[in-house]
């Protein structure tokens, strides 16, 4: 039932694209026989004043309503698909065009958009920059899809993101660099983590995953309320030892990243695994008691079954897989028909090959730490 109300809204927006096409089309030849005449129309006006506003009225409608449809197939059919797997849920990413859409739809006004902009669930789209830090370089993150769900007696969690950062040369001019734009996959393990142990098919700045080590135990101190304490403590002087106590809470959490264990080289037996992989750690009993003989063969394995660069990281009671493949993972074809099986084969093969990190890796089992 589900595929058939995506299908129809699918033709219906189909045949929305054919009309207005027909329209743009026809304005188009009556703005080119009127431009056959230099009498008639001012050329400069005309590409400075009259096309700009068609391309607007061409695109947006295009953007507004392709937005809409992927966005609503992907909340109807998705959590159908991945019943097959278990009890999952999917979460959408914000979007500008079905937010103002629903806020038509209810009449709530700007109230109402705003509302749906900053809405509380909309949190739980996001990463744990304490850990991405460690091995990204980044200033902004743009999300899309997520899934969270229950496999082989392991919490885990999907996050469809990239993630990039911008400079400026001698000119002036800003270029975008994205360091990392596919899925990353997390899971609770059965197993708790003294050190960090992180795994990469490129190098990575151990400078950074040090930093990495100083962003989390300074988020042990709540730097929120410090600064509150700061503001009552410039009004009135309410909370000077609240603010001196946080202060030297700072101070000691500054104190003990810097004495904090530093990452460094782990080198290990396997000759094909070392030139496949870089791998650091700041524990280096614990990276040799993860990244066993067995572990080692897993983790080339999965590897292989995707196309892209992967990093992953072992830290506290988690694993973090970054698969980095430059692809849109999780879309429905808008271009086939909604209610044909094999349009969704893609879907099927991806959501398989990220389950099976589980099983490959034997997650679920407890190596003794």
């Amino acid at each position: 039932p589900e595929a058939s109300s995506v299908e129809g809204k699918r033709n219906k927006i189909i045949t929305f694209f054919k009309v207005w096409g027909i329209i743009v089309t026809g304005c188009a030849l009556l703005m080119a026989i009127a431009c056959l005449n230099p009498k008639h129309i001012d050329f400069g006006v005309f590409f400075t004043i009259f096309l700009p506003p068609v391309v607007i009225l061409v695109l947006v409608p295009l953007f507004f309503v392709r937005s809409l449809y992927a966005i609503s197939a992907k909340k109807k059919i998705l959590p159908k698909l991945l019943s097959f797997w278990g009890q999952f849920n999917y979460v959408p990413p914000l979007n500008l065009y079905t937010a103002l859409y629903d806020c038509i739809k209810n009449k709530t006004g700007i109230g109402g958009l705003l509302n749906e902009i900053f809405q509380d669930k909309r949190s739980d789209i996001s990463i744990d920059h304490n850990i991405m830090s460690r091995l990204l370089r980044y200033e902004n993150v743009s999300f899309d899809d997520k899934i969270t769900g229950r496999y082989e007696d392991i919490n885990l969690e999907l996050a469809e993101f990239h993630t990039y950062y911008t400079t400026r040369d001698s000119k002036g001019n800003k270029s975008k660099h994205i360091t990392f734009k596919g899925v990353c996959f997390s899971a609770v393990m059965n197993k708790s983590f003294k050190g960090m142990t992180a795994i990469s098919t490129t190098s990575l700045d151990k400078r950074r995953l040090d930093r990495g080590n100083r962003l989390l135990i300074e988020g042990d101190v709540d730097l929120g309320d410090l600064f509150d304490a700061g503001k009552k403590f410039l009004k009135s002087g309410f909370d000077k030892q609240k603010l001196i106590q946080k202060t030297q809470e700072f101070e000691a959490a500054q104190e003990a990243a810097e004495s904090a264990p530093k990452c460094q080289d782990v080198m290990l037996e396997d000759p094909e695994f070392r030139d496949m992989f870089s791998v650091y750690s700041n524990d280096q009993v614990e990276a040799r008691y993860i990244l066993t003989t067995a572990f080692m063969e897993r983790f080339k394995k999965m590897e292989k079954s995707f196309n892209g660069g992967i990093k992953a990281i072992f830290i506290d009671n988690k694993i973090y897989i970054l698969v980095d493949d430059r692809k849109n993972w999780f879309e429905i074809p808008f271009f086939k028909s909604a209610t044909d099986i094999n349009n969704y084969k893609e879907f099927i093969n991806d959501f398989t090959k990220l389950l099976a990190i589980i099983e490959t890796l034997k997650l679920n089992e407890n190596i003794g730490l």
